[in-house]
């Protein structure tokens, strides 16, 4: 089979400084780049849709590009961040050499949350504000983190259903050494995170689960932190679309319920969930009543970007 061409940019890392100066001219203010002028063409030049260029120079050795299983890059939202607001992570790997020692590398761009188009400015982590973007470069096994003294900027052209971007970024480990990295992407798309808007009631203690607080494993939907989630068992053959009776652990019906911090076990359980296709994923809601000897529950709620 063909590789993806996102996939066989070898000829695209541009070791060394081969890439430098690509970037145009835009505003040099600080943080958020909304308003300021970005050449979409420039950053575009040569490339497709899914194409991606990223070049290494200074303390570690860009050895070629990375084709491993992940992937050559991610856009997605940060850690803290959801679908609609961010802030959101821009990642692309690449292999590296440092003193005999070959491991992929990752730069790590975060835009802000409301980020815009435009010009950003990079800062580090320790540093950066709500509203400012920053960056890091890591090895796979944390063997070596470029963190500090960051400066440089990240132009992007188009941020929603895809990212356009190009940057020029230089960052410094803990003992001052120094690394130089500039490329750009056409096209990424953007990958979505599970996520919940999700209330629940229990003894009369309100609990608000939202953002990435939502996983499936093990043939179990769980929403909610570990102590005070909200489980459901899954289909044994994968979620269909389709809408689902909630039943108590008991039952060998419908799809069972469970609520981590209920004082004892559930034994009533009134309602329902309901699966959408969205895409590759799942979209959703629920709603039900639940009781037991010692327990009074209500909830409802949504989800989306559910893997099926």
């Amino acid at each position: 089979m063909q590789k993806d061409r996102a996939t066989i940019m070898l000829v695209r890392t541009c070791l060394g400084t081969a890439c430098l100066g690509l970037l145009t001219a835009c505003s040099d203010g600080d943080g958020a780049g909304a308003g300021t002028d970005v050449d979409r063409d420039a950053i575009t030049e040569g490339l497709s849709s899914g194409d991606y260029e990223i070049s290494v120079d200074g303390s570690i050795t860009q050895t070629g590009a990375y084709e491993g299983d992940r992937g050559p890059y991610d856009f997605a939202p940060a850690s803290d961040g959801t679908n609609a607001e961010g802030p959101y992570l821009i990642r692309i790997r690449t292999e590296t050499e440092r003193d005999g020692d070959q491991r992929m590398s990752y730069l790590m761009i975060v835009l802000p949350a409301g980020a815009e188009t435009g010009r950003h400015q990079l800062t580090a982590n320790r540093d950066a504000g709500s509203d400012d973007a920053y960056a890091m470069l890591r090895s796979y096994g944390q063997e070596w983190t470029f963190a500090q003294d960051v400066s440089g900027h990240v132009d992007v052209a188009e941020l929603g259903d895809v990212v356009t971007a190009a940057y020029e970024v230089e960052l410094h480990d803990g003992d001052g050494n120094s690394v130089a990295l500039n490329g750009r992407m056409v096209d990424v798309p953007f990958q979505p995170q599970a996520e919940t808007d999700t209330r629940l009631t229990l003894n009369g203690d309100e609990h608000h689960f939202d953002g990435g607080s939502i996983s499936t494993a093990y043939d179990t939907l769980r929403i909610g932190p570990i102590r005070s989630a909200i489980t459901i068992d899954l289909p044994d053959d994968g979620i269909e679309p389709g809408t689902y009776e909630l039943t108590p652990r008991s039952s060998d019906d419908g799809l069972r319920l469970s609520l981590r911090a209920a004082e004892g076990g559930i034994e009533d359980v009134n309602g329902s969930i309901t699966f959408e296709q969205q895409g590759d994923t799942m979209r959703g809601s629920l709603q039900f009543t639940a009781s037991g000897p010692d327990d009074e529950a209500e909830a409802e709620g949504t989800f989306e970007g559910l893997e099926p």
